[in-house]
């Protein structure tokens, strides 16, 4: 929340609430109109900073207006609006090396994205200045040098799918200098950069849920890959943080708080339920979890293979995956599921759903009971059809028609006294009648 207020001398501030704070801008001796301007972008940058987001191209178009030794632009980056732009060495003022582009860039998404994601991401620029130097003067930086950095990357050993991750860093990286005016454009901004859909995938069954379960170690284990396979929790972030507080038994729902993408609501399948009844009988803390984060990416494939299951590629979030394409064949709509797991429904097409053995077999039962049969009436048309093209037509006749006789109504049984009379039936003394 922020509001604009004016002094008896004409001087104006611009107050702000941030949390129990209640900090305060001055702007000076200004048209009131000016001041207005400057507090649509503040409460811009407010709302950013509550909600995580990053500025629109107008209020970073704005900030790198602001010359370096502003006073507005320092008190907005001591309340935490802005990140500090990037320090230089005297007599280098008009340069900008690699490094400080980076760590400014880093310092500006350290709020906005999770640990792990943060971690991705100093990796990945880390793999940039590698190639470019750190006193790389980013300004010197071309479309060639883009080029020769991807080059460079799979020379490396990078594949395909990595290599586009490092370019989509770069290209983010690049983007933040254009936004702050320090290069006039993007020099990575012909470099292939959307994420590769998975080509191998592999399904993991109820069966083989029901087989790694059974071949765990431990309950906490058996915790882990239940809420990956039957919940599609992400590991380690999201199962990892679960609380107990974050389980309704009454409503059946899981709440997964914000980490990669917004908070969400999942429901506890049948298949789930016993399993984290079982280890609220036994807690031990306030996590749900209770196993240590280091070496599960090391335990899991021995697991596997303890239940006979040949090992696969992407171990946890192929459990993920196997979850979304389980729920959509039980009938869940699609953008139903999608919101279960925390994604969007394009996502879950281009990078989850896989066809399976079951939806084959499906298929082929389904073939098969339509076939027709001698019996049926679809088969004898079609015998019918057929013998009927073969003859020619002076051998073919008409099928007579046979109209149905109209039954007559006894009426009061006359008919059978009647007949009984023909027949010469003889007569019974309704006294003499067995009983």
């Amino acid at each position: 929340m922020a509001s604009l207020s004016s002094k008896s001398d004409g001087s104006r501030e611009i107050y702000l609430v941030i949390g129990d704070r209640r900090p305060r801008i001055q702007l000076g001796k200004i048209p009131k109109k000016g001041a207005e301007r400057i507090l649509a972008k503040v409460e811009s940058l407010l709302s950013n900073k509550t909600t995580g987001s990053a500025p629109d191209g107008e209020v970073s178009a704005w900030l790198a207006s602001l010359p370096d030794n502003d006073k507005l632009l320092e008190r907005l980056v001591a309340l935490g609006l802005t990140a500090a732009r990037p320090k230089v060495e005297a007599g280098e003022a008009a340069k900008q090396t690699i490094k400080t582009l980076v760590d400014n860039f880093v310092i500006h998404k350290r709020p906005l994205i999770a640990k792990n994601s943060l971690d991705k991401l100093e990796g990945s620029l880390a793999r940039l200045t590698d190639f470019l130097g750190d006193d790389r003067d980013i300004a010197t930086i071309s479309l060639g040098d883009a080029a020769a950095f991807e080059s460079w990357g799979r020379k490396k050993g990078a594949s395909e799918a990595h290599q586009r991750t490092l370019n989509r860093y770069a290209k983010q990286v690049a983007s933040h200098a254009v936004d702050h005016g320090w290069i006039p454009s993007n020099p990575f901004r012909k470099l292939k950069s959307t994420a590769l859909a998975a080509t191998v995938r592999h399904y993991v069954s109820e069966a083989d849920t029901v087989k790694l379960l059974a071949a765990c170690p431990s309950h906490d284990w058996k915790v882990l890959i239940g809420l990956a396979r039957h919940a599609g929790l992400r590991v380690p972030s999201e199962v990892f943080s679960l609380t107990w507080e974050d389980i309704d038994w009454k409503t059946g729902c899981l709440s997964i708080a914000k980490n990669k993408t917004a908070a969400r609501v999942c429901p506890i399948v049948p298949q789930l339920l016993p399993i984290l009844r079982k280890a609220w009988e036994e807690r031990k803390g306030e996590k749900v979890l209770q196993l240590s984060i280091s070496n599960i990416r090391r335990r899991f494939p021995s697991i596997i293979k303890a239940a006979k299951l040949k090992p696969w590629e992407d171990m946890f979030q192929t459990l993920r995956r196997s979850c979304e394409t389980h729920l959509i064949s039980l009938g869940h709509p699609h953008h139903v599921v999608s919101d279960w797991l925390g994604h969007s429904v394009q996502v879950s097409k281009d990078h989850y759903l896989m066809v399976t053995s079951e939806d084959f077999a499906k298929a082929t039962r389904l073939s098969e009971s339509s076939e027709p049969s001698e019996k049926s009436g679809a088969f004898s048309g079609a015998v019918s059809d057929r013998k009927g093209v073969q003859e020619p037509a002076q051998r073919r006749k008409e099928p007579r028609t046979i109209k149905p006789r109209k039954a007559k109504s006894p009426g009061n049984f006359q008919g059978l006294r009647g007949l009984s009379t023909k027949c010469e039936a003889p007569r019974i003394d309704p006294d003499k009648a067995p009983s």
